[in-house]
Parts: C-alpha cells; sequence; structure tokens
C-alpha cells in the first residue's frame, strides 16, 4: 500500500486488505481433524478489520442492489410513441441482466 499517495486511502487500503486475510485465516484454518484442541486466536486489530470489512462489503451490496432497483423501475412506464397509450412493462430482477 506504498503506492498509494493519500494517507486515508493507505489506512483504508490496509484495514480491508488486513480484513480480507483475517477472513481467509478463519477460512482456511478451520481444521478440526488435524488440530482439534488448538483453539484459533485472533488479534484486536484483526477482529477490527474483520468487522470493518464486513460492514463495507454489506454496504457496497446494498447499494449495488439499491441502484438495481432503481434502474429496474425507471423503466416502468413508457409512453407508446403511435398511440400516445402508457405501457407499464414489469420490472425485471437487476441480476437477470447478467446471466
Amino acid at each position: 500500500m506504498g503506492c498509494v499517495g493519500c494517507d486515508t486511502c493507505r489506512l483504508w487500503g490496509k484495514l480491508q486488505v488486513l480484513g480480507l486475510g483475517t477472513a481467509l485465516k478463519i477460512l482456511f484454518s478451520v481444521d478440526d481433524q488435524k488440530q482439534p484442541h488448538q483453539p484459533l486466536q485472533l488479534q484486536r486489530n484483526e477482529v477490527i478489520a474483520l468487522m470493518n470489512l464486513f460492514n463495507r462489503l454489506s454496504e457496497s451490496i446494498k447499494s449495488v442492489a439499491d441502484m438495481g432497483y432503481s434502474a429496474a423501475t425507471d423503466a416502468l412506464v413508457l409512453e407508446h410513441p403511435v398511440r400516445g397509450v402508457i405501457l407499464i412493462q414489469r420490472p425485471r430482477e437487476p441480476w437477470v441482466d447478467h446471466w
């Protein structure tokens, strides 16, 4: 993260990378067969980074879902060019466009 010029951006980047690293640490350390009696130990800053990462990811997912719903509802009411009749289309789910 030394290549980032802004100190605030560098701090947030390091925090998010530490959160991702902690999530991977938890994911790959769960092995009850090899080490059943050794509990997973996380440092305080790892827990903070993980909670911050969950918050950022959930806010991002909510924003994407809101934008997708907003874009889908914008196309609900269209005016027919010939008759001047208003057509109401059924909104599609935003994720349908990606498949």
